[in-house]
């Protein structure tokens, strides 16, 4: 049997993807894998395009969670439809423009690409064969990813991706495949929970100390409760606002990605609507925006001054 081939993304939807392949394919002996970042994608993609000779030791190739130009999408076009290799592509961010090729797995931009490559496996019977628990096991979990990417958090998900965070991306692939393997499902062990205990502690300082430096600014007629963070942002955007309910708006800004998140409680507030004003995007509820340095120069005068 020929082995598989995947280009995926960093982040934890996609890592979540590979483990759904992972698990589908014999774990890692048939599938081969690449992740791609912003800077290396269209680079690593069209080498694999120009090399036919590499290309036929693969008879599929997914290509999950990456951006495509319509140059390469074209490539992939005519090597699906006329070659021996068949293409998979999917993602949630996808320029709909692509969704006329046949390759193109079509979502929406709710749905995780670890959930829409869990059903299209499902579908194919990639999954069911193996073990007649898997099927719904696997639909579950993913599922979960889903949630969480949309700003639906519980226990149990928030759990997993502490532990994604903690443990490394190439370990906890490894780690959740062989849970599948064993188990049919994914379990926290003992161990899991210890860690997870201490994260904890850990993550009920860091939100305390953000509480405590938290700065209000004016955005036209919103008031604004500002923080720097780089991670918990839905929790300390929570904890800022059950203590300081007239804000109208939680920002945290993340200077090492260079976002900022916005968060409310409040139904008269659309944080998509700001975040769109800084070229950003989001819902009601929840939305982002890069950071703008005229934005965080006038804020760092208020904060120091």
């Amino acid at each position: 049997m020929k082995k598989k081939k995947l280009f995926r993304m960093l982040g934890f939807d996609n890592a979540n993807a590979e483990i759904v392949l992972s698990h589908a394919f014999n774990h890692f002996d048939l599938l081969d894998v690449t992740h791609i970042n912003n800077v290396t994608h269209f680079e690593k993609i069209k080498e694999f395009l120009n090399n036919p000779k590499k290309m036929v030791e693969y008879d599929t190739v997914f290509i999950v969670g990456v951006d495509i130009s319509e140059e390469i999408a074209q490539d992939i076009h005519m090597y699906h439809d006329y070659g021996e290799v068949k293409f998979v592509f999917i993602n949630n961010k996808i320029n709909k423009e692509l969704n006329k090729y046949n390759f193109v797995i079509t979502t929406d931009n709710k749905q995780s690409n670890a959930a829409t490559l869990a059903k299209y496996l499902i579908l194919r019977r990639h999954l069911k064969d193996m073990n007649p628990l898997i099927e719904g096991s696997i639909s579950s979990y993913t599922q979960h990813i889903t949630n969480y990417m949309n700003g639906i958090e519980d226990e149990w998900i928030s759990n997993l991706h502490e532990l994604f965070t903690f443990y490394g991306t190439e370990y906890f692939i490894s780690y959740v495949t062989a849970k599948f393997d064993h188990y049919d499902r994914f379990l926290f062990s003992e161990s899991d929970k210890a860690i997870l205990l201490a994260l904890e502690h850990k993550k009920k300082q860091y939100i305390r100390s953000a509480q405590l430096n938290v700065t209000e600014y004016s955005i036209g007629k919103y008031k604004v409760g500002i923080a720097f963070a780089e991670q918990y942002t839905s929790d300390i955007a929570k904890a800022i606002h059950e203590k300081n309910t007239h804000f109208d708006v939680i920002a945290i800004i993340n200077m090492r990605t260079g976002k900022v998140s916005y968060r409310t409680i409040h139904e008269h507030i659309d944080c998509g609507f700001i975040a769109n004003y800084f070229k950003g995007g989001g819902s009601r509820e929840l939305a982002a925006s890069p950071v703008q340095t005229e934005a965080v120069n006038a804020l760092l005068k208020t904060v120091f001054s």
